[in-house]
């Protein structure tokens, strides 16, 4: 899924990987939240 291409070793790569994941999660843990606020909005 994700390409990383750097001259430099294995550091940046770890780098970019904690980022990808830092905002893959961010991402999945704010769209989780939105929904629950629709839930509770929707089960009032």
């Amino acid at each position: 899924m994700y390409s990383i291409a750097s001259s430099d070793s294995g550091h940046k790569a770890k780098d970019n990987l904690k980022y990808a994941t830092n905002r893959v999660l961010t991402g999945f843990a704010s769209c989780i939240l939105k929904r629950r606020r629709i839930f509770l909005i929707y089960h009032c």
